[in-house]
């Protein structure tokens, strides 16, 4: 039963994932964004964290430009982090 739930919840952000992959490549929404607007989504403790992990990498064309991050990246690395906090609290549940 337990199973079904994380089965269940991989399922959901893979949709989520594919969603928002779509909308980038129809260009309706952007595939990169500004590192200031993923502070803002994300957080900038998060966002810093995976920035040093190498989990996202940020991109800069010139030296004053801003720095752009993919969408899909964050994203991607978001939803992993969710389902894994789900997961490990879903196991000291059971552990209880």
């Amino acid at each position: 039963m337990q199973l079904d739930y994380k089965l269940a919840a991989m399922l959901k952000e893979a949709a989520k994932l594919g969603a928002q992959e779509a909308l980038v490549q129809a260009n309706i929404i952007p595939a990169f964004i500004a590192k200031t607007k993923a502070y803002k989504l994300y957080g900038r403790t998060t966002v810093d964290r995976w920035m040093q992990t190498g989990q996202v990498h940020f991109h800069q064309d010139a030296p004053n430009s801003k720095c752009l991050v993919s969408v899909a990246d964050l994203a991607a690395v978001a939803a992993s982090q969710s389902l894994v906090q789900y997961i490990t609290w879903d196991e000291k549940c059971l552990n209880k």
